[in-house]
């Protein structure tokens, strides 16, 4: 069991889950690229190992 917190306060105070949140992202993220699906298995390991933003 991943031990990162799994819900997340949003900006305006919505609770949702991170993981659901991020697996979702990249599920759209590579259908808009027409690419395949992506492991929950690598979203785990994203999420542990943190995300990072860059500009």
């Amino acid at each position: 069991m991943p031990r990162y917190s799994k819900l997340l306060l949003d900006f305006d105070g919505t609770l949702f889950d991170t993981r659901d949140a991020v697996k979702h992202a990249l599920l759209a993220t590579g259908a808009s690229r027409r690419g395949g699906g992506f492991d929950e298995a690598i979203v785990d390991e994203v999420i542990w190992r943190g995300l990072t933003l860059l500009r």
